[in-house]
């Protein structure tokens, strides 16, 4: 019994510190990546005409521009009333995330 104990103490403890470890290389890769603010006109018509239409309401803020994993991504900033969202798309237009409409700025 005080083997099983032990078996099952080490197997926790490994899956523990294999997960801190794969959580650290995560971090590595966010924060390498090159975020370089860019003009609103330089952004791709793709990127433009998406929104148009997922934010018709609001104003583009900033535009920023990343290379991840050897794809352009943009990253923009969008308020309407004193309220903001974030828009992450591909520059083929394809939305890949999105902030929360409702938070103040």
């Amino acid at each position: 019994m005080r083997k099983l104990s032990f078996l099952f103490l080490f197997a926790v403890l490994s899956l523990v510190s294999a997960n801190t470890f794969a959580n650290e290389e995560l971090a590595i890769v966010i924060t390498q990546e090159d975020k370089v603010e860019i003009k609103i006109g330089e952004l791709p018509k793709a990127v433009i005409k998406t929104l148009s239409k997922e934010f018709a309401e609001f104003t583009i803020a900033k535009a920023y521009k990343a290379t991840i994993y050897n794809k352009e991504v943009f990253y923009i900033k969008l308020v309407k009333n004193g309220r903001y969202a974030g828009a992450t798309i591909n520059a083929d237009g394809t939305l890949v995330g999105q902030k929360s409409k409702d938070n103040q700025l």
